[in-house]
């Protein structure tokens, strides 16, 4: 009888250590990095990275722009390549203006719209908030790679977004109406950027092919 009942305990702990593990599992899936920080107050969004293991390359990242979407942010970054100088450096662009950038193809037929990460005057920075100053400055000197790995950081780290948004990176390549490539900072495929680089060279060799005719 003893035995029985020592028995019926020990599968009753187990029902119940497998129901919690399931129904935190669930959580996570459902609700993301907000959630596990509340149950785990440990847990900072901060600490999210991606990994890069150097296993590709922008091969041409002169034809690709990066967006990140937020309620601080909404900012369009290029590597820009000036081959006769021999000089590359990332530019950004921030919309200041009521209209929505997207409805327009005109931003890649205007390189001088964006402005390098070298120039950092009064001027240039007018209608940024610290952040995106501070984050603008972080791009300096950093190659085509080290510069997307910090923009992904940058959406995996911050809470931007709302209730019905959370913050996200647009990839377009080639041009500008509509994004080649969407991901949420919940988008598991931030977190390899091998991975998210290796997609994008493929898009851009497809744009160009068809470019070439």
């Amino acid at each position: 009888m003893a035995e029985n009942t020592t028995i019926n305990t020990i599968i009753t702990m187990i029902i119940i250590i497998l129901v919690l593990v399931i129904a935190v599992f669930g959580i996570m899936y459902l609700n993301g990095a907000k959630t596990i920080k509340e149950f785990f107050p440990d847990f900072n969004k901060k600490n999210l990275t991606t990994s890069y293991n150097e296993e590709f390359f922008l091969e041409n990242p002169s034809y690709v722009y990066f967006e990140i979407v937020g309620d601080d942010a909404n900012i369009f970054f290029r590597y820009f390549i000036e081959k006769l100088a021999e000089k590359s450096s990332w530019t950004w662009y921030k919309d200041f203006s009521s209209f929505s950038l997207n409805s327009f193809n005109w931003l890649r037929k205007e390189p001088k719209s964006f402005l390098n990460v070298i120039a950092t005057n009064t001027a240039v920075f007018k209608g940024l908030d610290k952040k995106n100053k501070d984050f603008v400055i972080l791009l300096q000197n950093k190659s085509a790679e080290q510069g997307l790995r910090g923009i992904v950081d940058r959406v995996l780290k911050n809470d931007e977004g709302n209730e019905i948004q959370e913050v996200k990176l647009n990839v377009y390549v080639g041009q500008i109406e509509n994004p080649s490539f969407v991901y949420y900072s919940s988008d598991s495929t931030l977190k390899d950027l091998d991975t998210l680089i290796d997609r994008i060279n493929k898009a851009t060799r497809i744009y160009l092919r068809k470019e070439q005719g």
